[in-house]
């Protein structure tokens, strides 16, 4: 697995072939290497796709065959590697495009086993670990959490159509950045505090522009 640098540790998956592929950190020296959490069962293989420093400690994507697909979090001792919103496999919330933002960091999941996507915030700990925005009946899908200057954008597939958003952090509600139409998610965000450009997947594949006033 890949090496995740993470305030004074290097985080990493490791096969000591007893745990199978697990978590360890290491400061660098022997003594300083050590295991931290043998987070999916037996000889089954862990591993964290994504994943973010927040307030020095590592926070990712983690997989367990009891606690599901879910936020993980660990601050360098064994004690304090664990599962920040245990669930099961059958009703995971999958977190993915994590964002940080001031005391908070926030990614988009699933809200249930029958439930839509929507933006989750959290401060590091379980009970402050809610859903945050899109969690409405008329909103289909939800990708591309990304971080543009002092903001956040968002593509959300809206009865039927897809468009541009913005998170509006004041007023905790998203603006439309631009309704584009119903052929694909908008990406590649970028640009500042009041200009945004991003890329739609429309019928020209074009590069769209919008002023936040």
């Amino acid at each position: 697995s890949s090496f995740m640098p993470v305030g004074d540790y290097l985080y990493l998956f490791a096969n000591d072939s007893i745990n199978g592929a697990e978590l360890w950190r290491t400061d660098g020296s022997e003594e300083g290497t050590i295991f931290l959490d043998n987070i999916n069962i037996a000889n089954f293989p862990s591993g964290m796709e994504e994943y973010i420093e927040f307030k020095g400690n590592l926070y990712g994507t983690a997989i367990s065959f009891f606690e599901g697909v879910e936020l993980y979090t660990s601050n360098g001792t064994p004690q304090g590697s664990k599962f920040v919103t245990p669930s099961d496999l059958f009703s995971s919330s999958y977190p993915h495009d994590y964002v940080v933002d001031g005391n908070y960091f926030y990614y988009i999941g699933s809200t249930g086993l029958f439930g839509g996507q929507a933006i989750f915030r959290s401060d590091g700990t379980k009970a402050g670990t809610k859903i945050y925005l899109g969690d409405d009946k008329d909103i289909e899908d939800i990708a591309n959490l990304t971080k543009v200057g002092g903001m956040m954008c968002v593509s959300i597939k809206r009865n039927g159509k897809y468009g541009a958003y913005y998170v509006d952090t004041k007023n905790e509600e998203l603006k439309a950045l631009d309704m584009v139409d119903d052929l694909g998610h908008s990406d590649f965000f970028c640009g500042n505090d009041s200009i945004i450009l991003f890329l739609h997947l429309d019928a020209t594949g074009g590069l769209y522009q919008s002023n936040i006033t």
